[in-house]
């Protein structure tokens, strides 16, 4: 029988193997689908609604409606939909360019299309070599690589609190207000990443408490991936703090622990190999540190906090507007500095929850009492509570990471845990001793509502001539007095309210979690590439330089190189020569060609342009894209710039005399296939020399002989023997070799050890 089989009793049986349909009914299925239906059901207006691809947002391209749709809501709102642009900058823009190259069969570890040459990979926020980034390639990917990562979010917070003990009720309400956390909401730039992986890294502590027999792999295998994934992921800030919290979860749950020696090994055997596997992107970013401008992370971030008034928007997020909406009607302007340095908010449920779960009964005392130390000193870094917000200082590396913006995700895993102890306690019966306990927090979190709605709400009406913000702070301080008022009920032990509670929770994370998608574009929306294809076809090997109209690094997103950047960290060579010979006012961090100018100055970028025009045309500048009208017709002639190309927003000028990106000090041609590949055919010896950042790790061949690399100035030089040579290029930092072979070997041993003993065991 070719299809079906009979077996002794009569029963058909298909050849193909049986669905186990009961397992597609199991309780974790279940959880894991309403995890992934809330997810979709929170990005619905992005998805169907609004579009908030960052292109559209943050290319500078001018934008099209190419229909019309039949919901036009798109942008009803003011404000973004992001908090921080590189959303579009870093995160699309050089996640393309990383993941083309790989598809070219290359790694990711030299952009060539981005200032005059930079690292990659080693500038960690493209994720260039994490594994999802290749999700930015499909139509809506940017949208669909978050929406994955709050799936993973989500499904590895659930298996957390199954882990814990939890029903699967309280542990999918858990694992959706994790999936629909306050900084997925906000940030969407490579901050985002790794948070992904924090609840799987906490999951293995808790696997590696089982460290017996087969089980141990689990535990380190685990930690093993969710290192190495955090890594990947671009924010090692983040991976940092979201650590620190692993680790403190490890020492409140070894005490209970029989053999504390295979629980400490399996996770330290972890540890290192997660890092192990992350070498490939550790190798070029520590080797980009010494070289490169980091800003504010030179540890200037040790002295930073929040207004004192962020403390109210950390739980009723948009008592003062939706993000940046409201800015310029704030004459303090803490509100715009809220918005600008904030991680992330807490629902108001997960906070009042987790004021319950403190004082919960189940709750493993000392797990308690860390995730309690951490928030409460997470919060007081964040706002600068005096004496506390000190205390996270003491530990290594502090002042190089903006703290106050980044440990919010690992908040909102404590507190999210801490709540989800509160749910399961107010299910409990009423223990006639906990009563007082009961009553005094309903107390308190009355007084505190009412607090914080006395604040807020002043300060909202002081927002003069604010357009549409008085019915936007009515529905949400309904929301948030509806929220309140459940919860104290529950509290105080009222049988309805206590039933309530996790609807309650769940649409208050739902519904803020939405707001913001509608301060997107609507959907129908699309951009004018008429000047991209101008430059695509025009510009060969040389450069542009853009007056703000093609805004970085979109140049690397469409395959065409451009000067501009907008990028941390820099390489300090090319910093240095934006503030010596380009422009002296403008931040090599934010090399735009777009900023206000000093009141009463007469230097603008246009101005620094064309007093260095010569300085840019010696690093291959060959089209200048401004707005229409940039240039007069004095300025052109003056300059001998000539108006290339014209549409309805924007000019590409084009200037006289760029530098060849290969050029010989003998006058001798080179003939060139791509940036790192030339051909010389000169009778006599030359320096060939090419327009690309000098940097360590760069190699250069002669008809495949390693020759040495000459610095000439800002670039790259090389002496060619007379005849017919091919000069090949390749950026390969040191020690890469070895940490490719580390990773491989590692992975390999990974799988070994997870697969050969489960094969063992079921034999």
């Amino acid at each position: 029988m070719s299809v079906t089989d009979v077996t002794p009793t009569g029963t058909a049986v298909s050849g193909a193997r049986k669905i186990n349909w009961a397992r597609l009914r199991a309780p974790w299925v279940r959880g894991a689908a309403l995890v992934v239906l809330m997810v979709i059901i929170a990005n619905g207006v992005a998805l169907v609604v609004t579009d908030t691809n960052p292109l559209l947002r943050q290319s500078g391209l001018q934008q099209t409606q190419t229909q019309t749709h039949p919901w036009p809501l798109g942008r009803k709102l003011p404000g973004t939909p992001t908090i921080d642009p590189n959303d579009g900058f870093t995160t699309q823009a050089l996640g393309v360019a990383s993941m083309r190259q790989v598809l070219s069969g290359e790694l990711p570890l030299w952009n060539h299309d981005e200032g005059v040459g930079e690292p990659l990979a080693g500038g960690m926020q493209p994720a260039a070599m994490f594994p999802f980034t290749i999700l930015m390639l499909l139509p809506g990917g940017v949208l669909l690589f978050h929406l994955l990562l709050e799936m993973l979010a989500g499904i590895g917070m659930l298996l957390l609190l199954r882990k814990l003990g939890f029903r699967w009720v309280i542990a999918t309400t858990g694992a959706t207000l994790f999936a629909l956390n306050g900084t997925f909401a906000w940030l969407t730039n490579a901050v985002f990443n790794p948070v992904a992986f924090l609840p799987w890294l906490l999951l293995a502590v808790e696997l590696a408490r089982e460290s017996s027999g087969w089980r141990a792999a689990r535990g380190w295998g685990l930690a093993a991936a969710s290192i190495a994934l955090s890594l990947y992921a671009g924010f090692p800030e983040v991976a940092y703090l979201d650590a620190l919290l692993a680790v403190a979860w490890f020492f409140a749950r070894l005490p209970g622990v029989n053999d504390k020696l295979s629980c400490t090994m399996s996770l330290g055997v972890g540890a290192l190999a997660g890092v192990l596997l992350a070498l490939p992107v550790l190798i070029p970013f520590v080797e980009y540190l010494p070289n490169a401008w980091v800003g504010g992370h030179d540890g200037a971030f040790s002295s930073v906090a929040l207004p004192p008034v962020g403390l109210v928007m950390l739980v009723l997020p948009y008592a003062l507007g939706p993000i940046f909406g409201y800015t310029n009607h704030d004459p303090s302007h803490d509100l715009s500095n809220i918005w600008a340095n904030v991680g992330g908010y807490l629902t108001l449920g997960t906070a009042i929850l987790g004021i319950v779960g403190l004082f919960a009964r189940s709750a493993p005392r000392a797990l308690r009492a860390v995730l309690a130390a951490f928030s409460v000193l997470a919060i007081a870094r964040i706002y600068g509570i005096p004496a506390l917000g000190h205390v996270l200082d003491l530990l290594p590396r502090m002042g190089t990471i903006a703290v106050y913006r980044y440990i919010t995700p690992a908040l909102s895993a404590a507190l999210i845990v801490l709540a989800a102890y509160g749910i399961r306690q107010l299910e409990e019966r009423l223990h006639p001793l906990e009563r007082p306990v009961r009553l005094a927090i309903a107390a308190v979190v009355t007084v505190a509502g009412i607090v914080l709605f006395a604040v807020a709400l002043p300060r909202a009406h002081r927002l003069h001539g604010a357009t549409g913000l008085k019915p936007w702070v009515l529905f949400f301080t309904a929301l948030a007095v509806v929220v309140l008022v459940v919860l104290v009920l529950a509290i105080g032990g009222l049988r309805v309210a206590r039933h309530a509670v996790i609807p309650v929770v769940l649409i208050e994370a739902t519904v803020l979690f939405i707001a913001p998608q509608f301060s997107a574009p609507a959907r129908g929306t699309s951009v004018d590439t008429t000047p991209i294809g101008y430059l695509q076809q025009h510009l060969g090997q040389g450069r542009f330089f853009s007056l703000g109209s093609i805004v970085p690094n979109y140049g690397s997103y469409y395959g065409i190189a451009s000067v501009n950047d907008d990028n941390l960290p820099v390489p300090k060579s090319w910093a240095d020569y934006i503030s010596q010979k380009l422009d002296s006012q403008s931040n090599p961090l934010m090399f735009t060609g777009a900023y206000d100018p000093v009141p009463g100055d007469q230097i603008t970028p246009k101005s620094q342009f064309l007093d260095n025009i010569e300085n840019y045309e010696a690093i291959g500048v060959s089209y200048l894209v401004a707005p229409n009208g940039t240039l007069s017709a004095q300025e052109l002639r003056q300059y001998g710039i000539a108006e290339a190309s014209v549409d309805s927003t924007m000019t590409i000028y084009q200037l006289p005399h760029p530098a060849s990106y290969f050029s010989t000090n003998t006058g001798c041609a080179a003939t060139t296939a791509d940036r790192d590949v030339a051909q010389l055919d000169c009778p006599t010896s030359v320096t060939l020399q090419r327009l690309e950042l000098f940097y360590p790790g760069w190699h250069v061949t002669i008809d495949g002989k390693e020759a040495p690399l000459q610095q000439d100035g800002l670039f790259q030089a090389v002496t060619v023997p007379a005849g017919r040579h091919t000069v090949s290029y390749r950026y390969w930092p040191p020690g890469m070799t070895a940490a490719l072979v580390a990773s491989l070997g590692t992975l390999i041993l990974l799988v070994a050890a997870g697969v050969v003993p489960l094969i063992m065991r079921r034999r």
